[in-house]
């Protein structure tokens, strides 16, 4: 019996602890290229810290769009030197980006002035001997969905999900991308 009150109050114990939020200070982007697992972090409290994860934000004058780009590169995928995953988001104003939005259109060499929200999707793999396995992207040909899960225009960050097919038609290679996630990406 004194086993089995141990057993109940050590579960109450460990059900009853909160889970810990994932730190602000940790932008992390994750994927599966070709059913294997990508990852990219940048600590943000840590100025010296390797990029693994860059970003960059256009606001066009005059109201007529922005440009939301980012990228994660990960150097840990055996066999390769280095792969990454870029997403582009695209559209007239970037406060459209609220949770819950989804976006599947594909941006292709749009320009501003931009009317409604876009996305692209771009992958590279470089192998070891420095050469390109390819350059894939959503353009012409790809699928890409992105669906907006947070947005704070005051702090500055984006979190959410992300699928598409990039092609790269020079090596006649598709890559699919699936399972993204981008979380506290700061900008």
């Amino acid at each position: 019996m004194k086993i089995y009150l141990c057993f109940i109050s050590l579960f109450l114990l460990f059900a009853c602890i909160p889970e810990q939020p994932i730190s602000q200070d940790i932008q992390t982007i994750t994927a599966e290229i070709d059913g294997i697992a990508f990852e990219a972090t940048k600590d943000l409290t840590n100025p010296k810290d390797f990029e693994e994860i860059v970003t960059t934000l256009v606001n066009f004058s005059n109201g007529i769009g922005f440009v939301l780009a980012f990228s994660g590169a990960d150097f840990s995928i055996e066999g390769i030197a280095v792969a990454d995953v870029r997403l582009i988001l695209m559209g007239p104003e970037i406060t459209e980006l609220k949770p819950g939005t989804v976006i599947n259109s594909r941006g292709t060499d749009s320009e501003p002035p931009y009317t409604s929200l876009m996305a692209a999707g771009l992958t590279t793999k470089k192998l070891l001997n420095e050469e390109n396995a390819y350059i894939a992207e959503t353009d012409d040909l790809g699928e890409i969905e992105v669906t907006i899960t947070a947005f704070d225009a005051t702090s500055k960050r984006i979190s959410g999900t992300f699928q598409f097919t990039a092609i790269d038609p020079d090596k006649d290679v598709k890559v699919n991308i699936t399972n993204g996630k981008f979380k506290n990406i700061s900008w």
